[in-house]
């Protein structure tokens, strides 16, 4: 059964985003990256009958900021895709771009890619991200973790500093957004099965980054990290 909807999910992603890529073809000012978001998140967590609760949306400004997440597994795409908001850009790893029907979608999309291997291209993709920011007046989002964690007793990875150099360049909030564990819908190790359930999401206030230069960059992720944790804390004492 498992590998039924692992196939089911696999191809209504790819449905999702061809249509995507239809719709941007005939209708270029189509908001892409919300539309095909909220398909893949209606058609993914409807086959695994999840229902997500997202906390707190109204906490994410509508004038351009970065938006921070934990990263930890494929369901991302369709647990998240629930509360994207218009106007929003992902910084994806370059590898992404050649995955079929995704990739093409993230590419007509406008999103960035970034090639994490090499620092110099790296630095390339965050300049293209900062560009867009400031001029197109969207949102940026990003995996500040940079990978999905592999281990269930590190409940968030270090965080690398692209997501803060950028907010701080653009002088936008950086705004922080946790997803509860999904252990308690899948654990390939144990019983390799999808279970239902409800997945929450909690937005958090936005941080401030007024003011702030290179020097505090380290700083500020920490900050972030740390009150990143606490909402997973507060999710795993809730039950």
């Amino acid at each position: 059964m498992v590998y039924l909807q692992i196939f089911l999910i696999g191809a209504w992603v790819a449905f999702a985003c061809l249509l995507g890529c239809l719709m941007r073809l005939f209708f270029w000012g189509t908001d892409l990256n919300y539309y095909v978001s909220k398909w893949i998140w209606r058609g993914m967590m409807g086959l695994l009958h999840v229902r997500v609760r997202v906390e707190n949306f109204e906490g994410i400004p509508r004038s351009p900021c970065v938006l921070v997440a934990n990263h930890q597994s494929a369901l991302d795409l369709g647990v998240f895709g629930k509360m994207i908001p218009h106007r929003t850009l992902v910084i994806a790893k370059r590898e992404l771009r050649w995955v079929p029907f995704l990739g093409w979608a993230l590419w007509m999309g406008g999103n960035v890619f970034i090639h994490r291997k090499r620092r110099t291209k790296a630095l390339a993709g965050m300049e293209v991200a900062l560009k867009k920011l400031k001029e197109s007046q969207t949102r940026i989002w990003i995996f500040p973790e940079g990978t999905r964690r592999r281990s269930r007793d590190v409940r968030l990875l270090p965080f690398k500093k692209g997501a803060f150099h950028l907010a701080i360049d653009a002088q936008v909030p950086i705004v922080p957004i946790v997803a509860e564990s999904f252990e308690h819908i899948v654990d390939w190790r144990l019983k390799r099965a999808f279970h239902s359930g409800v997945i929450r999401i909690r937005v958090l206030d936005p941080v401030a980054t007024s003011g702030l230069g290179a020097a505090d960059v380290a700083t500020l992720a920490e900050t972030v990290r740390q009150k990143m944790l606490h909402a997973l804390d507060e999710f795993s004492n809730q039950g």
